[in-house]
């Protein structure tokens, strides 16, 4: 039930590998530099891959490795209300990478809406780069 500050270099980069921190640096910023009234950046949780959930959601997570086996990519499914049925669940896979201090998430691929994270935050940064120009 805690945030996860996704501004901050010393929490991100307790989760997230180097490449994927910097990425959401990026995002930080360009919320930063967004007018008011306008909405920039994530507009969902990308830990839970969506923008709404029950508040007091009865979390229960499973976790397998991804189909087929690959290694570090794990599968978590949980849902993010509680009436949903089974068949409603969010499935999501996370990428991991070992580095020298741990497992750090890479990746999380979005299996309802067939896009990954990276592709997610590279495109918001792509596109605030052209609004730019």
């Amino acid at each position: 039930h805690k945030e996860l500050s996704l501004t901050s270099r010393a929490v991100l980069s307790k989760y997230f590998s180097p490449e994927l921190t910097g990425l959401f640096l990026k995002n930080a910023q360009i919320e930063r530099d967004c007018p008011k009234g306008d909405l920039c950046g994530l507009d969902f949780d990308p830990i839970l891959g969506s923008q709404d959930f029950d508040e007091h959601l009865n979390f229960q997570l499973h976790i397998t490795e991804a189909t087929p086996p690959q290694a570090g990519r794990f599968e978590a499914r949980f849902k993010l209300f509680n009436t949903e049925k089974p068949e409603h669940e969010q499935v999501l896979v996370f990428q991991l990478v070992q580095l020298k201090n741990g497992w750090r998430i890479d990746d999380i691929i979005y299996t309802k809406e067939k896009t990954t994270l990276r592709a997610v935050l590279t495109a918001i940064i792509d596109e605030a780069a052209h609004l730019k120009e």
